[in-house]
């Protein structure tokens, strides 16, 4: 709840191991409230959340991530910026940082675009920017709010596309 307003209440799921789960709702219904739970963003009035999954192995993309990385970076920087603590802070990457980097890209099928400014791709190429960002760590389990808000719809099908390729030949829930 917020305050004395609950959001939330008697929620009861489980998502199994492989599981490729949309959770929809009407504006202001709790998505976000509920993927922040899920997170460790927000605790619990009441009840538990428990991951079988450590939750270092669990990535997520906020909502309109994309739009806040308009700054002068090129595509490949943001990627290598889901690294910084495996860098670590002020130090340079390694080879195998850009190496992983570079095979992240290829998945979400954006490595022609490496080099070019993250304010210079449509809205579509910058949410696959920042999905990599989060799939350069390898994780398991992938939470994405509103990963299709303000991209076409030729966009928003080509993102559930990779998304779906990422379930089935990634093993991503």
């Amino acid at each position: 709840s917020y305050g004395e307003n609950p959001v939330l209440e008697n929620v009861n799921f489980t998502i199994m191991q492989g599981e490729f789960v949309g959770i929809i709702g009407s504006n202001g219904a709790g998505k976000s409230t509920l993927l922040k739970l899920l997170l460790g963003l927000l605790e619990p009035v009441s009840g538990s959340i428990s991951f079988a999954e450590d939750k270092s192995k669990i990535g997520y993309v906020e909502q309109n991530a994309a739009c806040k990385s308009n700054f002068p970076a090129t595509a490949e920087e943001i990627v290598l910026s889901g690294l910084w603590s495996k860098i670590g802070f002020m130090r340079f990457p390694k080879k195998e940082h850009r190496d992983t980097v570079q095979k992240t890209l290829k998945v979400v099928e954006m490595q022609d675009y490496a080099k070019r400014m993250i304010g210079k791709l449509s809205g579509g190429q910058q949410q696959r920017i920042m999905i990599a960002r989060v799939l350069v760590n390898s994780p398991r389990v992938l939470i994405l709010d509103e990963p299709t808000n303000g991209i076409d719809l030729k966009s928003s099908e080509a993102l559930y596309e990779l998304l779906m390729h990422l379930n089935k030949k990634h093993g991503l829930t």
